[in-house]
């Protein structure tokens, strides 16, 4: 069933003022052809009357107009015409249609009709319908490439949601076996550490000089290597989603002095000072997990004094700040550039600063610790004038 069969419209002619002077296609039977014509307002409904008088002054004034919306009485029911035009001298070519493409099946029609007048009238329309068509097209390839992109946009979601699983086992097998390994490790390690320091201590009168050198260095690496191997069981447990608390009621300021007391003696061989003090008034004890908050100082503490000059202070600031406990670790160091402080709290996340004494770093304390400090419920942040020291905080809520 062909287009203009299916569509209901119909194809007049008028003049410059709207009056019918012949009907072409009546597919409503709405005219009558026994009578007189009449005017093209007539057949509009009220609403539509002045639409009516502005789509026959455009047509005046244009060639070919297309797209307009008007509605109609037919048969006492008002029905909504989608209206195309075009002019010849002083007569006007009009097509309704009840369906929006059904003006184009009209135009076609209008090829079997050869005579002079309408010949003009499908001369005007042509270009008009060949934009609306364009148009048309447009719309259809958008929507079709729109399905397309669609399409491939779910098929890489599912790709990634497949992707993002097997990384996730992966992960979790890569975890699993750093911890065995990193435990496994940890023992020989230890051992060697440990009788290595107790020969360079108890053998110092019968050592070369050779000897006494080449243990500390063996005391020294295999330190090194303890403290990589503490820090990737840490990350193991954090990475698996393992990390808990032992939380109990405890006084943060004994964890300071406990860190202060541990990291002493390195201090002293650099000659630096640490001043401990509190601002504001007495410090309230808290929940936290003791072991684990002790490793948060220790580390901020350790690096303070790791990538300190000689002769200088460290202090540790105590205060409660808006219903937390904050600690300040400041040093008179280096100082970080600006441009480099996005690279902590990060794995292996180094800056380009050295430490002053050739220690040796992993560059996976600050990323632990962070991580213990937001399962308290807290944040760490960091200050730092280039140049001139830093200043590493966090804080606990006092619970």
């Amino acid at each position: 069933m062909s287009r203009v069969k299916a569509s209901r419209g119909f194809v007049i002619i008028t003049d410059n003022h709207g009056q019918i002077s012949d009907v072409l296609r009546d597919d409503l039977e709405l005219f009558d052809s026994e009578k007189d014509f009449p005017k093209l307002i007539d057949i509009m409904d009220n609403e539509s009357k002045s639409k009516a008088e502005s789509f026959l002054s455009a047509l005046r004034t244009e060639q070919a107009i297309y797209g307009w919306e008007m509605n109609i009485l037919l048969h006492g029911e008002i029905t909504l015409v989608y209206f195309v035009g075009a002019r010849h001298q002083n007569n006007l070519l009009l097509i309704g249609s009840t369906d929006p493409y059904g003006t184009h099946s009209y135009f076609d029609e209008l090829v079997q009709i050869n005579n002079e007048q309408v010949n003009a009238f499908r001369r005007a329309l042509k270009d008009v319908f060949m934009a609306t068509l364009s148009e048309t097209q447009q719309i259809e390839e958008i929507y079709t490439r729109f399905m397309e992109l669609n399409n491939e946009l779910a098929s890489m979601q599912r790709n990634l949601a497949r992707k993002n699983r097997e990384l996730e086992k992966l992960n979790e097998q890569k975890n699993k076996f750093i911890g065995m390994m990193a435990h496994d490790l940890r023992s020989p390690l230890g051992s060697i550490y440990l009788l290595s320091e107790f020969i360079l201590m108890s053998g110092k009168e019968r050592l070369s000089e050779d000897e006494k050198e080449a243990l500390e260095q063996i005391v020294q690496m295999s330190e090194y290597m303890s403290n990589i191997i503490s820090d990737l069981l840490d990350i193991s447990v954090i990475e698996s989603g393992n990390l808990s608390l032992d939380l109990q009621k405890a006084d943060i300021s004994e964890s300071i002095q406990r860190c202060i007391k541990l990291n002493q003696l390195f201090a002293d061989e650099k000659s630096i000072s640490i001043i401990s003090s509190q601002k504001g008034g007495d410090i309230p004890v808290t929940m936290m997990d003791i072991s684990k908050v002790d490793q948060v100082i220790n580390n901020l503490l350790s690096n303070a004094i790791k990538y300190s000059p000689r002769s200088t202070t460290i202090r540790i600031v105590t205060q409660v700040v808006d219903k937390t406990i904050v600690i300040d670790v400041s040093d008179e160091g280096q100082g970080i550039p600006k441009r480099e402080l996005g690279r902590l709290f990060k794995p292996y996340g180094k800056t380009s600063i050295e430490t002053t004494g050739g220690e040796k770093s992993t560059g996976l304390g600050l990323m632990i610790v962070k991580r213990i400090v937001e399962e308290h419920g807290g944040n760490i942040w960091v200050e730092s004038v280039y140049g001139k020291g830093s200043t590493f905080s966090f804080s606990i809520p006092i619970t």
